[in-house]
């Protein structure tokens, strides 16, 4: 009887270590748990071309659990370039979730793989910080050239293709354009020397009366311009002296070509007395601002024909 409570007691016992023994192990199963950090690693495309940008996204779950710590740029690139970097935004990830996006871009050919991101977490209260790494993700890098384009070919045309055929057809217009004005360029003056031409073979009065045509035409004494019309009217005579007589009038004043006149036996007493009234009355016009009437205006434009006409028949009878 004594033997078996001593059995019951060894019993017993054994179950009480069993029990703390069971207790110590999930206490300390219970405070490694929360060190079970884990990343998610992310990226946007594994196949890129050249300088093509890289969005890698790492994320962490049970953020409520830890401090976490994302590098604003990653220590360890390997053959990949660092561009830029953000915390993302709630709305795009999960509660319970924390993540950074980091952008990259590589410049060489073949497979390169992005090296492991270091983040740093702790549990909230504790000093030191504990490292974690995201997971390395190889990403094929291709060239921008193709085949096609790394043979040697033979040399094509500067600009190709619809924009070049473009280009051709704009330059083509252009240059006809060009040459299009230069020959209405070249044809309007060809036929302004043969106007002058032929306008030196007519003779002194036909010039005289188209000027004259030419001045009515102008209607410059309806336009109040009393004064140009006056210079311009002189100025037809003048040339037409110059042009029948070969008087240098033009550059004479009043006084030294009515000088001149009266020592010229080429034109008549008559004629040099109505040209002498004719320039009287225009320096009138033009220097005294001498208002002419109506009917002025239109005896300065018969006189000037009058005398274009008397001169012209001492031509015609010069001819005969």
């Amino acid at each position: 009887m004594m033997r078996g409570m001593r059995y019951t007691k060894h019993i017993r016992g054994i179950i009480f270590l069993v029990f703390c023994m069971t207790g110590a192990l999930w206490a300390a199963v219970g405070n490694s748990e929360p060190y079970n950090f884990n990343i998610e690693t992310i990226v946007d495309k594994t196949q890129v071309s050249v300088g093509d940008r890289i969005k890698l996204e790492l994320f962490t779950e049970n953020v409520e659990k830890f401090e976490v710590l994302f590098p604003e740029e990653p220590e360890q690139l390997g053959d990949f370039s660092f561009v830029e970097s953000k915390q993302l935004k709630k709305k795009w990830y999960g509660v319970g979730r924390t993540g950074y996006e980091y952008v990259l871009t590589v410049f060489d050919t073949g497979i390169h793989v992005i090296p492991p991101v270091t983040v740093k977490y702790r549990k909230p209260g504790e000093i030191d910080w504990r490292l974690a790494e995201s997971e390395q993700i190889p990403i094929d890098v291709n060239s921008l050239l193709t085949k096609e384009s790394t043979d040697i070919r033979d040399i094509k045309d500067i600009v190709g293709g619809t924009n070049g055929r473009i280009y051709v057809i704009l330059i083509s217009i252009l240059v006809f354009c060009a040459f299009l004005a230069g020959g209405i360029l070249w044809w309007k003056k060809a036929k302004q020397v043969k106007a002058m031409e032929a306008d030196r073979k007519k003779p002194a009065h036909e010039i005289a009366y188209l000027e004259l045509q030419k001045l009515k035409s102008q209607k410059l004494v309806e336009a109040g311009l009393i004064n140009e019309y006056y210079v311009r009217l002189s100025d037809i005579i003048r040339r037409y002296l110059e042009n029948r007589f070969s008087f240098r009038s033009p550059e004479m004043t009043t006084e030294e070509f009515l000088a001149a006149l009266t020592k010229s036996p080429q034109v008549g007493k008559e004629h040099k007395d109505l040209l002498r009234y004719f320039l009287i009355q225009c320096d009138m016009v033009k220097f005294a601002k001498y208002g002419p009437t109506e009917i002025e205006v239109l005896d300065s434009f018969r006189l000037a024909g009058n005398f274009i006409d008397g001169t012209k028949k001492i031509e015609e009878e010069d001819k005969a």
